[in-house]
This record gives C-alpha cells, structure tokens and sequence, in this order.
C-alpha cells in the first residue's frame, strides 16, 4: 500500500527533491566555474522534472550530466564522478529517513496534501544540513579526493544503480511506504558491502603508492651514493698521488739534508695520514654488493657513522649477488639495524660499529656489532615496541626486525649483549 499524495503536492515534493539534489552536489563539489554550475542548473533542472514525470530512473540524468557538463574534455575526473554520485545517494539517505519518520505519525489512509509533505521536506532538509556539516566535519570530501580513483567512482555508482533499482521496484510494485524499513536496512547492508570492498581496495592502494614511494627513495638515494661513491673513488687516486708526492718531496730533501723541510714533511704527512683515516669508509668492499639500493644504503650509513665520528669498520669479502628476501625488507631491515648500531655507538664511549657481509650457495649473513651503554635490560626486553640500547630508549628498537622476520621464513635473526657491546646476526637463507 502506498501513501496517496494530491498533485499538487507530489509536483512540489518532485521539485523540491530535485533541487535538494543540486544544493548538495554544489555544496560539496567547489570545483568549477559558478556561471558552468548556473547553467548547469537552468539546463538540467527542468529537464530533470520532465524525466520524472515519465520515468522513475531519471535520477540518473542529473548525476551523469553533472559529470559530463563540468568535466574538462578529453579527461577522466573520478573526484567531479564520485561528488554526483555521492550528492544523489545523500539526497537518498535524508529522503529515506525523512518518510521513515512520518510513517510512525500518519496512515495510509485519505489523501495528503501539501501540509503533509512541507512537513516532509521540512524534515528532510533538516537531516541533509545534519550529514552536510557531518561531510565538512569529517572532512569526508578531502578523503574523497585523496582516495580519488576509478574503483571508488565504481563503487559509488554500484550503490546509487542499486538504490535507484530497489527504489523503482518498490514503486512500481505500490510497496515503497509500506516496507520502507527493509528498504532501508537492505540498503545499509548493500553500503556496508560497499565500505567492506572500499577499504580493501583502500589497503591496496595504500600499499601500492607506498611501494611507489619507496622506489622512489631507494632510486634517489641510488643517485646520491653513485655521485658519493665517485667521489670516493677520486679521493682514493687524489690520496695515492698525494702520497706518492710527499714520498718524492721526502727523498729530495733526504738527499739534500734540508732538515727543517724534512720536519715540514713529516708534520704534514701525519696530519694528512689522519685525515685521509677519518675519511676512509671502506668504500672497496661496497663494490661487492651487486644489488644497487642496498650498496645505496650501506654508503650511506658508513657516511652517516663518519659524520658523527662513529668508527665504524665494514668489511665484504665475498660478492652479494641476488638476495633472498624482497628487496625493500631487507633495505628496511638492514636500514633499522645499522641505525640502531650507529646510535647505540655515538652514546657510548667506545663509538664503535663493526659490519660484515657474506654470501655462500646457502645463505647471506649479515653481522652488526656496535658499542652501547651499559643498560641492564635482557635482550627479550629489548624485542618489546619503544625499546632499546639507546639513552631513554629513543628509536625503533628491534621490534620491527621481529616483524620483518614473522613476515619471511627464511630469516634468521640472533641478537647478543653484555654490558658494552651489542650485536645482531641476520641469516638470510636461499629459497
């Protein structure tokens, strides 16, 4: 059974409905020009009423002209298809709320007039100001836009199609007011299916644009280790002819009995010893390391330790060829390692770091030994979040290794400690 509604007020009530429509779809969407939206309106708006006067899917006409009217040409905008999509959907929700709570004050019975359905809209316009400042709120719309994509444009669209579909039907079928309720719950389970594939898709991407930047960070610390590593490597043949320079200048003045100069000599050729010793970061064995993001990383924590006058010593005898684990965990499991190592160092008295790389037919070892304060804590306490050899605990600690670890199998992490030195050996075994 369906609640009769004289002419006159289901013209008002259609007009009104339509213009609902509008006002939020202009609320939320602030993009383009207001003469393009103004027209948008006086266009579509009549056309919208007509439509509705002959068939009950003319929802769709102002959703899709919305789009297709303020979108630029030859360009996709899922943001301006998802807004339409989502403005309809709003003026759904306010709409099925607003007749669900008349149905518990009236009958079906006679006909009702334009007091009964002012009330209505009354209602209902007050419910679509609640979820518009709700929108703004929870700045759902910067959400919108951030997660802007086609799986979420489809997945509005599978909702507003299956709202107008049931909608239809119910009409059609003179059962709307009757089962009003069900329409609405049917429909909030169709959304909660909605969010489910949402957040899934959401997780995904999520992963995707991290993996992206990831790449992105590993490619631009690849750059600067390779002008590092160059660098390096003109430093090593400025040093051997450096010195070959002071070995020729010491034998001239050996051979003329300059004594002074010999004194000048020497005092020159031990401060520059020094030097060329602070300087000197092991750079030969990073050559053995085949994969470019990790060699990328190890320069540049051999550079970081130098920086804060951490002795650190590396040492890969062997080439390290393909690694066993994807590449990204094991550039943040290294990555987390040597930061703590480096860390753990600089607050110690010792400031020393000790590396090593191997790689045979069965497995890649990598050993991190670093000097640390004296902290009572057993090395169980220190797998705990937040916890670590460092003054206050300050950093990741070594939970994340523990997290890398569960997620690949064929990882082996050991951790040693006693009161001044602290070390992790990490056995990554070939699949």
């Amino acid at each position: 059974m369906l609640v009769i509604i004289d002419t006159k007020a289901y013209i008002l009530r259609m007009t009104i409905a339509t213009l609902f429509y509008y006002v939020t779809f202009f609320s939320i969407y602030r993009e383009g020009t207001i003469k393009k939206k103004l027209i948008l309106f006086f266009i579509f708006f009549p056309c919208t009423f007509l439509a509705n006067v002959f068939t009950g899917f003319a929802d769709i006409l102002p959703v899709f002209s919305s789009y297709l009217f303020l979108k630029r040409k030859h360009e996709t905008d899922y943001f301006l298809l998802s807004t339409a999509v989502l403005s309809m959907l709003i003026d759904y929700v306010s709409s099925i709320l607003s007749s669900s709570l008349m149905l518990y004050f009236v009958t079906f019975e006679g006909i009702k007039g334009i007091y009964f359905i002012l009330i209505e809209l009354i209602i209902q316009g007050l419910i679509l100001f609640l979820m518009l400042f709700l929108y703004r709120q929870f700045k759902l719309g910067v959400l919108l836009k951030k997660n802007n994509s086609g799986i979420v444009a489809l997945l509005l669209c599978y909702l507003f199609l299956v709202t107008l579909t049931v909608s239809y039907a119910a009409h059609y079928y003179e059962a709307f007011d009757k089962f009003i309720v069900g329409i609405a719950i049917f429909l909030i389970v169709q959304t909660v299916f909605v969010l489910l594939v949402f957040t899934r898709a959401y997780v995904k991407q999520k992963e995707k644009y991290e993996r992206e930047l990831e790449q992105q960070q590993l490619e631009s610390l690849k750059k600067y280790t390779d002008q590092l590593e160059q660098n390096q490597m003109s430093m090593a043949k400025f040093k051997h002819d450096y010195k070959n320079l002071l070995l020729s200048l010491r034998e001239a003045f050996t051979k003329t009995g300059d004594r002074e100069a010999l004194h000048q000599i020497e005092g020159l050729e031990h401060y520059s010893n020094q030097y060329f010793l602070d300087k000197d970061l092991n750079y030969r064995y990073c050559k053995n390391i085949e994969n470019p993001y990790l060699k990328s990383l190890v320069i540049t924590k051999l550079f970081e330790a130098n920086e804060q006058k951490v002795d650190c010593h590396f040492e890969c005898l062997s080439p390290i060829q393909e690694i066993p684990i994807p590449i990204f965990d094991c550039i943040r499991l290294v990555g987390i390692a040597l930061d703590n190592a480096i860390e753990a160092a600089r607050e110690s008295t010792e400031h020393k770091v000790s590396i090593m790389f191997h790689q045979d037919k069965r497995q890649t070892e990598i050993f991190i030994e670093n000097s640390c304060v004296d902290v009572n804590l057993p090395v169980e306490m220190l797998m705990k979040q937040g916890i670590s050899t460092k003054i206050d605990h300050e950093g990741l600690g070594l939970s994340n290794i523990r997290e890398i670890e569960r997620r690949n199998p064929n990882i082996l992490i050991q951790f040693k400690k006693n009161r001044t030195r602290f070390s992790i050996q990490m056995i990554l075994m070939a699949k």
